[in-house]
């Protein structure tokens, strides 16, 4: 039996299991658009839902299909195909990005230039690096600097600046050439800058109408000024809306940004804590988590530091190890009021997916898994010994393979989000329901298994 420390092995990682004589399979991929990825002797196909191998295998490297067409790899060269497994673009590059936003980057030799979706060169091999398109322009340069240009391939800024980043919000970050000090600054969809920022090390894309910046400054500790690293948040105007007061920031979310500050009391090892800032910079929930996720959906993951004489009996003996002089972190979820929707009892709350998260009490071998709701109830009692969240309404869970729970042997199966067990426990690894499909292994094979838990395809 395989453990099951692993839910699913990704196909990017490209391994190849060998079974026995004759063909070797790696990690399948999972469906997309109908197709998926299967590898023989080395050599990568695509099978249909039916099981079918629609396009016979022949590439050293392939990815999924997105939009119809999926990028492949030949005798060292690139190209695109389509769900025929007919060439869009030939074999014939050095190089060939994913699509975004409707273009993908192509390379030959030390010459970039931009395909679309229907495998045209619309942009000819000419700039010497290429960023993606966003909002309609795309970074590029060429010989003296970094500009921008349209989707048509017009030259839209002149080039001017020593670096470029992608436009968001209508604003992009640049450093303009010439520039001693080679400050950060904000220009517009026509090339002016709008304003400067310096000293700033580090910069991001505005999200929510703000943008993460970094800078050094002088701040009091211990009693001695040091310099150190601090974060702050730009506005859309182009000032400084957040001072740089921060440890550490991320990106604003729903309106609201997770942001470590500096604790009075702390011990050495903890370096800040975690609340939440709204737009105006007001810390809306104070600074007093451990850990803190971004809000979706109204909600984000917290964590706190909790007396383990306040556990039931069984947890406190199932989360031992995690102990430390009587305390233990535990994870719950908060509102952007600060209340608490579902309360310290997990060690382990993971995202809302169809409805449901899946939650752990414990730590291997004693953790158990299930699933609550957006109120916080419990829809499927904690009972299983691995559990993935949900997707197209089923998630794989695991049981203990024998009489011993505490064993790390597990098979799994699949629910519904009412916790009805759907799908037989007699697989080694699962993954999601992806077109109707799931990928999952038995004795060492790969498969594709349909709602009903029947097997459409299996390595031979």
């Amino acid at each position: 039996m395989r453990k099951a420390g692993l839910f699913i092995w990704p196909v990017a990682a490209l391994l190849l299991l060998s079974c026995g004589e004759g063909t070797v399979y790696g990690p399948v991929g999972n469906f997309s658009e109908g197709l998926a990825l299967v590898p023989v002797d080395g050599l990568w196909g695509y099978i249909d839902t039916t099981g079918t191998m629609v396009i016979q295998p022949q590439y050293s490297m392939a990815e999924a299909f997105s939009h119809g067409i999926a990028v492949v790899k030949k005798e060292n060269k690139f190209g695109v195909i389509n769900a025929a497994g007919q060439a869009v673009v030939p074999v014939e590059y050095d190089e060939i990005t994913g699509f975004e936003n409707g273009f993908a980057r192509v390379r030959k030799g030390g010459e970039w230039g931009y395909i679309n979706q229907d495998g045209q060169l619309c942009i000819s091999l000419q700039y010497d690096k290429a960023n993606p398109f966003a909002e309609g322009m795309a970074a590029v340069h060429s010989g003296s600097g970094w500009g921008y240009i349209f989707e048509d391939g017009a030259k839209a800024i002149d080039f001017k600046f020593d670096e470029a980043q992608p436009f968001s919000n209508g604003l992009a970050w640049v450093k303009v050439a010439g520039d001693a000090d080679e400050n950060w600054g904000l220009v517009d969809t026509v090339g002016e800058v709008l304003s400067t920022f310096p000293g700033a090390l580090e910069v991001r894309p505005f999200e929510d109408g703000m943008a993460a910046f970094s800078k050094r400054v002088r701040v009091l500790i211990e009693g001695k000024e040091m310099d150190k690293v601090r974060w702050g948040f730009i506005g859309l105007d182009g000032k400084v809306a957040v001072e740089p007061t921060y440890v550490d920031v991320h990106d604003f979310s729903e309106g609201m940004a997770a942001v470590m500050g500096i604790v009075e009391g702390l011990p050495k090892d903890i370096e800040g804590m975690w609340g939440y800032i709204d737009t105006s910079g007001d810390e809306i929930i104070p600074l007093e988590y451990y850990s803190a996720a971004d809000f979706h959906e109204g909600t984000a993951v917290v964590e706190v530091s909790v007396d383990v004489d306040r556990l039931p009996a069984d947890l406190k003996s199932a989360t031992e190890p995690l102990q430390h002089n009587g305390l233990i972190r535990m994870q719950l979820l908060l509102n952007k009021a600060g209340m608490e929707v579902v309360p310290p009892r997990y060690n382990y709350i993971g995202p809302f997916k169809n409805g449901l998260a899946v939650v752990r009490q414990g730590i291997f071998p004693m953790q158990k898994w299930g699933y609550i709701d957006r109120s916080g109830q419990e829809v499927v009692q904690l009972k299983y010994n691995r559990a993935l969240d949900f997707h197209a309404g089923l998630a794989g869970v695991a049981i203990a393979a024998g009489d011993d729970p505490e064993k790390s042997d597990a098979v799994f199966g699949y629910i519904d989000t009412m916790g009805k067990e759907v799908i037989d426990f007699k697989f080694d690894l699962v993954g999601p329901f992806i077109d109707g499909r799931a990928r999952v292994m038995k004795d060492d094979k790969w498969a594709f298994i349909d709602h009903s838990g029947s097997i459409v395809w299996t390595q031979e």
